[in-house]
């Protein structure tokens, strides 16, 4: 009896051991009785094709563990309750954002900085890809597809140097930079003729024909129809000719002449 119990709790620290949040134990975490336990998870429509680019290297790895097949999936069907290796920009990949608790693009990370963390959350191990930019995310997840070619450690890493050559180091924990007080919140806080576009006061560029006036581009033929419509009646009237004097109302007018007449005063004029 004792040597059974004694063989179970070997068993149990053993698959703790496997299961612990540690790049030493990768790819570990994810392989359960020869198939893959958890997810691939990249972003939707805003996330460059980089992202898929790594997924795919990383699978292609993971594949040589698992009999199941393996792919990917995106954000909209990232499940919480699974085992996870989340891939890209915590803007562009709301699974991300869900597990690290931020939607900004830039977490603190240098410029030229991939970046590989486990995080343990409810029960579950999530391995995040990310990096300042999309490129450096496919650097790191370049050093995940090629984890037996570093001696990684630890529960996260930055990664530097380039996509061929990518070079892991001691991580630095991102810094992210403090929210920057805006210079607007309505475009009343701005110039007139500027608009309050994400925090700052920004030009209108208002087109040909326009002008910039109360934060809003106003048609400049349209402004001078208004200013003719104020003119005084006097004034408009003032600028049209003025019709020739009638003739005294006593004074007969002219008789028209008709053919016939204009006939007799020519053969008058020819025989006088």
């Amino acid at each position: 009896m004792k040597k059974q119990l004694t063989t179970a709790l070997f068993l149990l620290l053993s698959l703790t051991a496997v299961a612990a949040a540690d790049f030493s134990e990768y790819p570990q975490q994810f392989i359960t009785n020869g198939n893959f336990n958890g997810q691939i998870v990249v972003g939707g429509d805003n996330a460059p094709a980089t992202d898929a680019l790594a997924a795919t290297e990383i699978a292609v790895t993971l594949q040589q563990y698992s009999s199941s097949r393996i792919t990917a999936k995106t954000e909209s069907e990232f499940d919480a309750s699974v085992n996870a290796i989340l891939i890209g920009l915590p803007c562009q990949n709301s699974a991300i954002a869900n597990i690290l608790g931020t939607t900004s693009c830039d977490i603190g990370l240098a410029e030229g900085t991939g970046y590989l963390k486990f995080v343990e959350k409810n029960g579950n191990i999530f391995l995040i890809v990310t990096g300042k930019t999309a490129a450096d995310t496919r650097r790191a997840a370049r050093v995940l597809a090629k984890f037996d070619n570093f001696a990684l450690t630890g529960n996260e890493t930055t990664v530097t140097g380039s996509l061929d050559s990518p070079k892991t180091q001691a991580a630095q924990p991102p810094q992210p930079k403090p929210a920057a007080t805006p210079d607007c919140t309505t475009n009343n806080d701005c110039a007139a003729d500027k608009w309050c576009l994400a925090g700052k006061c920004a030009e209108l560029g208002c087109p040909e024909g326009t002008k910039a006036e109360n934060h809003d581009c106003t048609s400049i033929k349209e402004e001078k129809k208004t200013e003719a419509a104020k003119e005084p009646p006097s004034a408009v009237a003032a600028t049209k000719e003025t019709p020739p004097a009638q003739q005294s109302k006593n004074e007969p007018p002219e008789p028209k002449k008709g053919f016939f007449a204009k006939l007799v005063s020519f053969f008058k004029s020819v025989f006088s």
